[in-house]
């Protein structure tokens, strides 16, 4: 089973600069120590408020001069990475993710990355495959988590998954399908001992909704990987929401998109 981590940092009115962006408390641009199967770069989206160039590079992908780069646009939170064909990364690899953006004051440019481990020594996750999710869902359904973000940039509005819809029963296992926001926000994430306590995530991104209810199903079909994010309903309550934000503190209203499964025992 497949293990995901949604990493997140940012800059501040990088201009036309572009500048190393700072991860996010708790997060690495490192990529983790992995002795076992493969490592890939499976999303990489930026959330910003003037456009400019995101890049990623190491001295491992292709060249360390220009990498994987790309244009952004103001407020789109499309992956720049999607399809089913992705990049290869090495274990311990330091990845250089830099951002240009808004020369404004105070602006807060963000960049995400979305890594996948087929293992990590020590962790491990509950995934399935989306053929997995279709044969064993049998009740559709959302939890709301209405959030109240911070204005400095980074992870914020940490609360229970269940703080506002405790909907979840226990004896039960869940799959994650995707999330949609009522506001836009860098990236919207969970994180549960069921997802080895990696934080999973999905761009907060309110102007696709069909590519973000199902986030987790279109990666596992593209990458053919066990991926999608399964927890147990008894952990739904030590499990976390927050939101990647800039300094405009947008609060969004979460729809985490869930299906229940059957036969799996507790």
């Amino acid at each position: 089973m497949a293990l995901l981590e949604v990493i997140g940092g940012n800059a501040t009115a990088p201009s036309t600069t572009e500048t190393i962006l700072t991860a996010y408390t708790g997060n690495s641009y490192n990529v983790r120590d992995f002795s076992e199967g493969r490592a890939y770069l499976v999303g990489m989206w930026a959330d910003v408020q003037g456009a400019g160039i995101f890049k990623i590079r190491s001295a491992r992908m292709h060249d360390i001069s220009q990498g994987f780069r790309v244009r952004t646009i103001a407020s789109e939170l499309d992956s720049f990475i999607a399809g089913g064909l992705y990049q290869e990364l090495y274990s311990n690899d330091q990845l250089l993710v830099s951002l240009s953006g808004s020369g404004t004051a105070g602006d807060i440019e963000q960049g995400y990355i979305q890594i996948m481990y087929d293992a990590i020594p020590g962790l491990s996750s509950l995934a399935m495959t989306a053929n997995q999710v279709n044969e064993l869902g049998i009740n559709i359904l959302t939890v709301e988590c209405q959030i109240v973000a911070g204005t400095g940039g980074g992870w914020s509005g940490s609360q229970s998954f269940v703080a506002n819809f405790d909907l979840i029963k226990a004896n039960k296992f869940y799959a994650v399908l995707g999330a949609t926001v009522s506001a836009e926000v860098g990236a919207v994430r969970l994180i549960s001992t069921d997802f080895g306590n990696l934080g999973v995530g999905v761009p907060g991104n309110i102007a696709n909704w069909e590519f973000n209810r199902n986030y987790f199903i279109n990666l596992a079909n593209s990458t053919k990987k066990a991926c999608v994010p399964v927890f147990r309903g008894n952990n739904a309550r030590s499990m976390t929401c927050d939101v990647g934000n800039d300094e405009n503190a947008n609060s969004p209203v979460i729809a985490w998109h869930l299906v229940e499964l059957i036969g799996l025992g507790v």
